[in-house]
């Protein structure tokens, strides 16, 4: 259960009990009544029950931001935009999405189990041309760069 505090000019800000027995410090507040059914005893210290209903984004592109919390007709709930990842945001996202498809790679498995004649021995027996060579190329690319990123992070 959240519970949020209404202020004099009308918003309400997100509240916990801790905060809640510090505003009011002569007061015993039993730990009841911060369970969703005694929760209107704490209405006269304007501090209510509120739901947080975080919408459902794609999180490679997009977040949800907290706004206000709004009192429809006495119901309290945390508003919400969905706004678009920053640059930032996105590249980061690439990152990990890279760094999870070299995680994901068989070849990677295998190459690691085979060792440096093992990884030799695959290069001569499977790359015969250019387009070929560029894939394995790629691909061991992006293992040092996750391998890299993993150990010489600072």
């Amino acid at each position: 259960m959240k519970i949020c505090k209404a202020l004099q000019d009308g918003t309400y800000i997100p509240y916990t009990p801790r905060e809640v027995k510090a505003d009011y410090p002569n007061v015993s507040f039993p730990r009841s009544w911060f369970e969703p059914t005694n929760v209107a005893k704490l209405e006269p210290y304007s501090v209510f029950e509120y739901t947080d209903n975080i919408p459902v984004v794609d999180p490679l592109v997009e977040k949800a931001v907290r706004g206000d919390i709004i009192n429809t007709g006495g119901i309290h709930t945390q508003e919400y935009s969905i706004v678009p990842l920053s640059a930032e945001e996105l590249a980061v996202v690439a990152d990990m999405q890279d760094e999870l498809a070299v995680k994901n790679l068989t070849v990677l498995r295998n190459f690691m189990q085979a060792g440096p004649t093992g990884i030799e021995t695959y290069i001569a027996n499977n790359v015969t041309n250019l387009v070929e060579a560029k894939q394995v190329l790629t691909m061991l690319a992006k293992i040092v760069w996750v391998v890299a990123r993993n150990n010489f992070k600072g």
